[in-house]
């Protein structure tokens, strides 16, 4: 989950984050590791989705001609 912070744009802002690891204290272990695997997942998901579709990737296709 960290990892994709580093990501431009970040998709997840840092007070979530922050969230995400406070609820630790008073969810269930296995609970909490289960979602946070799948919220994980979703993540990188994400920033695979966006470096696809960001505008930065599409301005560079554009100006090297690339399909």
């Amino acid at each position: 989950m960290y990892n994709t912070r580093k990501a431009d744009p970040v998709p997840i802002s840092g007070k979530d984050v922050l969230l995400v690891m406070q609820l630790a204290l008073f969810d269930d272990a296995e609970r909490f590791v289960k979602k946070t695997n799948e919220l994980a997942e979703e993540l990188e998901a994400r920033v695979k989705r966006e470096r696809e579709w960001h505008p930065k990737a599409l301005q560079e296709c554009l100006s090297q001609g690339r399909p």
